[in-house]
């Protein structure tokens, strides 16, 4: 697990990494640059998410990584928040590709959340039966009073 210390410079760099092309006297910078840096942005979260996907188990450990990618200081978040500094011009597609990211993290929470019910609903079933076998239990009980 992570200090506290990497996770704020963590979510500081991420804020601010959208930002250290642009430059106070050439604006356009930016708008050359947004789609594609979004774009980076936004399949680091996604490639980051599949990656620690596998790793989660329990209920418990789904919400914090749920929380690390969705939540209010989420890094998906920050980039939806980022959406506001990008240029009237090229939200549409910058939406889009928003929009896509979220269907694939929300298909991908699905999924890890299905992993994670069916291992918890195996490990109260136990071991599996095999029906073929015969029963370990005696036979249990007597002749019919009739017929004794």
């Amino acid at each position: 697990m992570r200090d506290s210390k990497t996770v704020y410079v963590t979510k500081i760099h991420f804020l601010i990494a959208p930002l250290a092309s642009v430059s106070k006297n050439n604006a356009s910078c930016f708008k050359e640059n947004s789609p594609t840096l979004m774009q980076q942005q936004l399949a680091t979260i996604l490639s980051e998410a599949a990656a620690a996907a596998p790793a989660i188990s329990t209920r418990p450990e789904f919400e914090a990584f749920k929380a690390r990618i969705v939540g209010p200081n989420g890094s998906f978040t920050a980039a939806m928040k980022g959406m506001a500094s990008v240029p009237k011009e090229e939200k549409p597609a910058a939406g889009k590709l928003l929009n896509q990211t979220k269907g694939e993290i929300e298909k991908l929470f699905a999924e890890t959340l299905v992993r994670i019910e069916n291992n918890e609903i195996a490990g109260r079933l136990g071991a599996p039966i095999d029906p073929t076998l015969p029963s370990p239990d005696d036979y249990a009980g007597s002749l019919h009073p009739l017929t004794q």
